[in-house]
């Protein structure tokens, strides 16, 4: 089983798992994964449940596509006969955050001087 780690750079396409094959991948949210031929096993993160740890598998088969709704190490699982070829393709990181947050900074802080001069202070 190979892996990769948050900082790796992810693939959009990977060679085709031959049966028996696996890989352990750390994808973010919104990661849409496509099986372009075969037919794959995919595991989902550990869940938490009761103290116990579950691992849900799921298993899709060539033109079937599937967007991960939660980050976390993913199981893919080559167990068939003939493998499987992947596309997939992660999201971009939003270049909005960084504007956001200094549009929210601004707001707070203007929101804070209002506060003081309603207290007299100003």
């Amino acid at each position: 089983m190979t892996a990769s780690t948050p900082d790796t750079p992810l693939h959009t396409e990977w060679p085709a798992l031959l049966r028996g094959e696996s890989r352990l991948e750390w994808l973010p949210t919104g990661t849409v994964v496509v099986v372009l031929a075969g037919s794959i096993t995919l595991e989902y993160p550990p869940r938490w449940l009761a103290g116990e740890a579950y691992r849900i598998r799921q298993t899709f088969t060539e033109g079937h596509a599937y967007a991960l709704e939660t980050s976390g190490w993913w199981g893919l699982y080559a167990d068939r006969p003939g493998g499987a070829q992947l596309r997939v393709l992660v999201p971009a990181e939003p270049t909005y955050r960084w504007s956001l947050l200094t549009t929210l900074r601004r707001w707070l802080a203007h929101l804070g001087v209002r506060q003081q001069t309603r207290r007299g202070r100003a």
